[in-house]
């Protein structure tokens, strides 16, 4: 992961994307026990544009030049798939302004809040969401009062209460 995270800074460097945190199944391993991935999800912000259209072309550009292969909507980075996925909502802008620094290995990396990934998950509403909230309710250190918060604000507090009713008396005392 060591590369990717070097990747990603040098993304930044080159001013083709101006921020990044690592979010899906990937940045849930920095708070809980392994969950099953398969890639990368990079939640990045990409620099104003006067087009509607946005697009991840200057990424898989600089990446290409760079030796990195195409496989799908991933980009292959040190044998890693890496899926990059623009700020699309207040959401996912709220998740990388609020991301925390992890050191993984040698680098610092760039990655959503456990509450951000429940709120994300919750959101997306997959099987395999709902497994990974599962795993931050049982082992993140959760701040259930920021949790709660947040989940007001995006309009997902009752969503979360008919998934996670036992969850209610965290929000309640």
């Amino acid at each position: 992961m060591e590369t990717v995270i070097e990747t990603l800074e040098a993304l930044i460097e080159r001013g083709i994307i101006e921020d990044y945190a690592i979010s899906g199944a990937s940045g849930a391993l920095f708070y809980a026990e392994p969950i099953d991935t398969s890639d990368i999800d990079v939640l990045v912000y990409l620099p104003h544009s006067d087009s509607l259209l946005i697009t991840l072309a200057p990424i898989y550009e600089v990446l290409r030049e760079l030796g990195y292969k195409e496989e799908e909507e991933h980009i292959i980075i040190d044998g890693i798939p890496v899926q990059f996925l623009p700020v699309y909502d207040s959401l996912t802008e709220s998740a990388i302004d609020h991301s925390l620094n992890h050191v993984c290995g040698r680098r610092v990396a760039r990655v959503v809040d456990p509450e951000h990934l429940v709120i994300i998950a919750l959101n997306t509403g997959r099987r395999k969401d709902y497994l990974r909230i599962d795993i931050l309710l049982e082992q993140a250190d959760l701040d259930l009062e920021y949790l709660g918060s947040l989940l007001e604000i995006f309009g997902l507090l009752e969503k979360f209460n008919q998934k996670y009713p036992r969850c209610l008396e965290k929000f309640s005392s």
